[in-house]
């Protein structure tokens, strides 16, 4: 049901000018920035509390990790003009 729900308003979007495909794509970011914020978070968390002490080399690792993962633009399954 979610699924069928979520592709229905990729459908609509994608009907959209691409101008307001960056605006709802914005948008959508910035409702979510604060979840996915908590998870990178509770992630770390999680991962202090298994491995214990954590070294300067482990931390820096972590923080690669995060910075991998591609930003909005390139999710996008509509490229940038």
């Amino acid at each position: 049901m979610a699924e069928s729900r979520t592709q229905f308003i990729v459908d609509q979007v994608k009907a959209l000018p691409i101008e307001e495909q960056l605006r709802v794509a914005e948008a959508i970011d910035r409702l979510t920035w604060t979840q996915r914020w908590r998870e990178i978070c509770e992630r770390i968390s999680r991962n202090v509390e298994s491995a214990g002490e954590v070294s300067d080399d482990q931390i820096d690792a972590e923080v690669r990790e995060v910075r991998r993962e591609r930003p909005l633009s390139e999710r996008s399954s509509i490229p940038r003009s």
